[in-house]
């Protein structure tokens, strides 16, 4: 059986590089995929996050094949994602909750805001609509009113 090559391109060698976001010592899909990727005639790289406090330092190493293995230190912004976690779940929760009702009445007693907007009585509506014959399009207070007066 043939051993399967990748085509190459201008008589250079395809180019994978494979991004993990652990050490990479022990992440045997990437190690196999990368294996095989080489064993294919690609020029194969593995990006990983560099774990000092567990023996896996920044560095850059060839691997067994041919591959190459670079650990690089954690960006600095992945400190704050799980803060930033946390407060979204806060927020989420906070903002979700069923306002208390007051007795007897279906109005919260304190409004709170909601992701849909703030939870408001419904607004009043005239019980006696105005008549047909008026134009909609006139604003409400530059109606007139039953007594020819204006609002």
């Amino acid at each position: 059986m043939t051993q399967p090559t990748l085509p190459g391109r201008n008589g250079r060698p395809t180019r994978v590089v494979l991004l993990v976001y652990n050490d990479a010592h022990a992440d045997s899909r990437v190690l196999k995929t990368a294996a095989s990727l080489r064993r294919a005639g690609a020029q194969v790289a593995i990006l990983a996050v560099a774990r000092t406090h567990l023996g896996y330092p920044a560095t850059t190493e060839l691997l067994p094949g041919g591959v190459e293995l670079i650990r690089l230190p954690e960006p600095a912004f992945i400190s704050y994602v799980p803060r930033l976690k946390r407060a979204f779940a806060r927020l989420r929760t906070r903002f979700s909750r069923t306002p208390p009702q007051v007795a007897g009445s279906s109005v919260p007693a304190n409004p709170v805001p909601t992701a849909q907007g703030l939870d408001r009585p419904t607004p009043h509506v005239a019980e006696n609509p105005p008549p047909s014959d008026v134009d909609s399009s006139i604003p409400l207070a530059l109606r007139p009113t039953s007594q020819g007066e204006r609002n």
